[in-house]
Formats: C-alpha cells, sequence, structure tokens
C-alpha cells in the first residue's frame, strides 16, 4: 500500500504539470489490478481530463458519484473535476463563436430544436441544460415531444456554434441564415387549369404579376399543410361590473383558412394554395358539387369550398403518391408569436383578409420555408 501511495503521488504529481501520457503510463498496471478502486477509478478520470478526452473523464466523475463505496473526499473531487470539464467547455465555445462571428459578422440567424422522444426528454434536457447553461428544469420544459420549436433568434455564427454542440450531444436541430428565408419564390395560385398528365398553375408571382407554370408531378419534392386562424372580437356583458366595464371585448377563432404548399425544389419555388384565394369555378373540376357549381353558375358557400378544397387535395395526393407530407405547423406557429420584429419582417404571401395583423401568417410562411432549408440541406 505504501509503494501504491507513493505511485498515486507521482501520478497526481504528473497531472498537476499536466503530463497526461506519463501518468497514464505508471496507472496503467494499477488499474488493470484494482479496476473498481474509487483513488484508482478518480486518476483514470484525471488522466482523460488532461489528455482533453472531456466525455470519458465525466463518464468516470459521474460513475464515481453513483457508487456507493466513495469516501467524501473522493466524491468531492469527482464534482470538482465535473465543474472543471463545465468551465473548460464553456470557455472553448466561447472563443469558437468569437472566431466564428470573425468569420461571418453580422448575419441573423434562426435556430430551431426538433421533437424529443419522451422517452429520452430528461436525458435530453441534461444535454441542453449544459450546452446553452441554462437549469435542467427550464431546459426540459423547453423540449417537445411533437413538432417543431422556435429556440432562438440571434448571430448565425453563434447559433451555428450552439447548434453543433447541440448535435453532438444527441438533440435533434438545426439552424438557418434569416436572409435565406426570403431567398425562395413563392408563387400564389389562383387555379389549376389541369393536374394531368401535367400540372398546369396560374398563379400570381412576386409584385403581384400574373404567370403560369407547367409542372410533372415528379417535380413535386413535399407537401406543407396547415390551417391559420380567423378571428374576431367576440363582444362579452359582465353584469357585476360598472357600466363601462360591463362589455368586454376578447379575440376568439371564428374560422380556420386551409392552406397548401407545394414544393418545386429543382425550380427554386413554392406554390401556396389557399381556400380563401383559390378559384373554383375555373380550371381543373375536383368534385361533383364544383361540377354542379359551374353549370349553374353557383358561387361557393363554405360548405362546398371545404368539399372542393378536400377535393383538390384528394387529386393532388394521386398525382403526387409519395411526396412527403408536412402538417405539424400548429406546435411549430405557437412558438413563433412571440417574435414579434422577426414576424413583421417576413413577407408571408397569405391573402386573409383580417381586421388586424395576425402572426399566424407569417409563421405558415417561416414553417414552409424551414421545411425547404432543412431538406435542402445535403
Amino acid at each position: 500500500m505504501a509503494d501504491d501511495a507513493t505511485v498515486f503521488q507521482k501520478i497526481t504529481q504528473l497531472l498537476d504539470r499536466g503530463d497526461g501520457v506519463r501518468a497514464q503510463r505508471l496507472l496503467k498496471p494499477i488499474y488493470q489490478q484494482r479496476r473498481d478502486d474509487p483513488q484508482v477509478l478518480y486518476l483514470v478520470a484525471r488522466v482523460n481530463e488532461v489528455r482533453d478526452r472531456a466525455e470519458l473523464a465525466e463518464k468516470v466523475y459521474r460513475q464515481l458519484l453513483k457508487a456507493g463505496n466513495v469516501s467524501p473526499a473522493i466524491a468531492r473531487k469527482a464534482r470538482q473535476g465535473i465543474e472543471r470539464l463545465a468551465a473548460s467547455d464553456k470557455l472553448r465555445r466561447r472563443d469558437r463563436i468569437e472566431s466564428a462571428k470573425l468569420a461571418k459578422p453580422d448575419r441573423l440567424g434562426l435556430l430551431i430544436l426538433e421533437a424529443t422522444p419522451a422517452e429520452r426528454r430528461r436525458e435530453l434536457a441534461q444535454a441542453l441544460a449544459h450546452v446553452l447553461d441554462i437549469d435542467p428544469y427550464s431546459a426540459r420544459m423547453q423540449l417537445q415531444t411533437h413538432g417543431w420549436r422556435l429556440y432562438r433568434v440571434g448571430d448565425f455564427a453563434e447559433l451555428d456554434v450552439y447548434g453543433r454542440d447541440l448535435r453532438k450531444a444527441g438533440l435533434k436541430t438545426f439552424w438557418v441564415d434569416r436572409a435565406a428565408i426570403d431567398e425562395i419564390e413563392v408563387f400564389r395560385v389562383d387555379y389549376l387549369e389541369q393536374i394531368e398528365p401535367n400540372f398546369v398553375a396560374v398563379c400570381v408571382e412576386r409584385g403581384d404579376r400574373a404567370g403560369r407554370i407547367e409542372f410533372e408531378p415528379g417535380e413535386v419534392t413535399r407537401q406543407v399543410r396547415g390551417g391559420v386562424p380567423l378571428f374576431i372580437n367576440a363582444v362579452s356583458f359582465d353584469i357585476s361590473k360598472q357600466d363601462k366595464e360591463k362589455i368586454k371585448r376578447k379575440p376568439e377563432i371564428r374560422d380556420y383558412v386551409q392552406l397548401l404548399d407545394l414544393h418545386l425544389l429543382d425550380r427554386g419555388c413554392i406554390l401556396r394554395f389557399c381556400d380563401r384565394r383559390y378559384r373554383f369555378d375555373s380550371g381543373a373540376i375536383f368534385t361533383q358539387e364544383q361540377l354542379e357549381q359551374e353549370e349553374k353558375g353557383l358561387a361557393s358557400s363554405a360548405a362546398t369550398t371545404r368539399i372542393n378544397w378536400n377535393g383538390m387535395l384528394a387529386a393532388i395526393d394521386r398525382q403526387c403518391p409519395n411526396v412527403p407530407l408536412w402538417r405539424d405547423f400548429a406546435p411549430f406557429a405557437e412558438t413563433t408569436l412571440d417574435y414579434y420584429l422577426l414576424m413583421e419582417s417576413i413577407d408571408h404571401y397569405v391573402d386573409v383578409m383580417r381586421e388586424e395583423p395576425s402572426n399566424w401568417d407569417p409563421a405558415f410562411q417561416l414553417y414552409s420555408t424551414l421545411v425547404w432549408l432543412r431538406e435542402a440541406k445535403p
């Protein structure tokens, strides 16, 4: 034991000087004989720490804290080791961020967290807390088990560093340059002249220029669907209040406007369909109701519009049976609504008559373009 104590002291001195290679050489034969000895395991962790193998070092430190045969002194040293690793990791990340900002200055970015499996939420919350230096409870509340979350808007270079570290820690995430969102062309479809053998869409381009585009079903790379709410200012009366306070106005959802985007990746554009804009009295026939309306010259009602819309979706699905469909818009939109400056800066190309602007409209534009940018990345 006396010889071991001497060797332990020498190993510790080498580690204090940063000589992890010689320390490991001395420790190896002792470890082979005493793999479960807490003092030996602590030195194993220290060797890995000094040799910049942070993940292995942290794993052993945490193993010691969970063990039942560890003295208070070793447990204290293990906690100190974990704190050193965290501080070192934070410092390296800060240096990487500063270097990245010099290389890519003044670019706004968005960081999106994807859905987290429920069974891994606790584990990944710890990883999120570690990377972003927040408490684990707050991190857990920010992880969704369904849909995406717009997690952060800020300097693109900084988000690039955080995003890479989050991916390395096991979280599904991606980040984009804000400017890339505006580079994708969006054409608003008035109606489809035909759907087979090729689609022919009559549409409006940027600047409200009328256009016409013909494309094969195989050019559609994905569909994005969602509904944005229409609000009314509902009036309620509270007879228990004074006269001026009796009447209350509160926004309530009256209906949902249905939206469909077809992504044509090779052409660099999105075709946007809106059930309130689409002219079912022109072009291709999708339903018997639509045919009868056209023959009798009748205007569409809300009920027949919904039937015709669903008929159009079914026709598109038949022509594009294997195209991926993205439809988790609503949970994502809920995470974007409070980013007022970002939402105001987005041209949304959603033709909805509203009493007041709503961030739901740019939220759909953001969701669809994020799907595009995420899928387009190599």
